[in-house]
């Protein structure tokens, strides 16, 4: 079962620096991934709009997004997704945008749980509560992809800042909305860069960020020689420089999240390299 919906780019949705400038920012491709996903779930009656029926809560603990062909501000995609694979723990959901030629620009794919509603148990998948989705786990937007496991001493940090969270990037779930990790990016990265200069972006979610929280945000690069992504190893892309934000608390004991950034086409600069 594959659900669409339209998004039209938005002046608000673009990058403003460079390569980026006034095309469609990662932060707003997710956040239609994120909207056409609930738009699936409201269809299966499992979205956060009817919690007050519901026994679980969906929440995602990975995004993987690739951009092939970045859109322009002032046009408009169509975004598609479906239900793939799933155990007893999580599930994948995957995803493609198009352009309004029917071009594909851009591949995602996720991991997602359900959570009880008091937020201290995972919810089992099975056919009681996938079944709905008509899941298709021979269809995937990126196939044979893992989303790769970050260690901390494979990277070098270049810079760090801090941030206190206000209600702006809170969500409807009481915690720091999942897209607006990728404005904490951009309160790191230079000048002359933001997020959207970044065609492969993978986030990994470890432990919610609540309003008034401050954290530590750490620009890091891969140190050379080192590859987060087995399957990358050896490959040609694999030389494209990589880099990670790693979000922490204020006194770094409490890691919040990974953010991992990359081009194949390794176009971008090597940032103190």
């Amino acid at each position: 079962m594959q659900v669409e919906q339209k998004f039209f780019i938005g002046m608000q949705d673009v990058g403003n620096t460079g390569i980026a400038s006034n095309k469609a920012s990662n932060k707003a491709l997710i956040e239609m991934l994120s909207n056409v996903a609930t738009v699936h779930a409201i269809q299966v009656g499992q979205s956060a709009l009817q919690r007050k029926d519901l026994d679980m809560i969906w929440m995602v603990i990975n995004w993987k997004l690739q951009v092939i062909k970045r859109p322009a501000a002032c046009t408009t995609v169509t975004a598609r997704t479906w239900a793939g694979r799933y155990n007893k723990l999580k599930a994948i959901r995957d995803f493609e945008i198009l352009n309004e030629a029917g071009e594909i620009v851009a591949l995602a794919t996720s991991d997602w749980v359900a959570i009880g509603p008091d937020r201290s148990s995972f919810i089992r998948l099975d056919e009681s509560n996938m079944g709905p989705y008509q899941c298709e786990p021979d269809h995937e937007s990126l196939p044979g992809t893992t989303f790769s496991k970050v260690r901390e001493k494979d990277f070098e940090k270049l810079s760090e800042t801090l941030l206190t969270i206000g209600r702006s990037m809170i969500d409807c779930n009481g915690h720091m909305h999942n897209t607006a990790y990728l404005d904490l990016v951009n309160e790191v990265l230079p000048d002359d860069l933001d997020e959207a200069c970044f065609d492969h972006v993978e986030i990994n979610y470890r432990k919610e960020i609540l309003v008034h929280d401050t954290v530590r945000i750490e620009l890091a690069a891969e140190k050379p020689g080192h590859t987060s992504d087995p399957e990358a190893a050896g490959a040609e892309e694999d030389s494209a420089p990589k880099y990670c934000i790693f979000v922490r608390s204020e006194d770094g004991k409490v890691l919040h999240a990974t953010i991992l950034l990359s081009n194949s086409n390794g176009r971008q600069k090597a940032l103190g390299l």
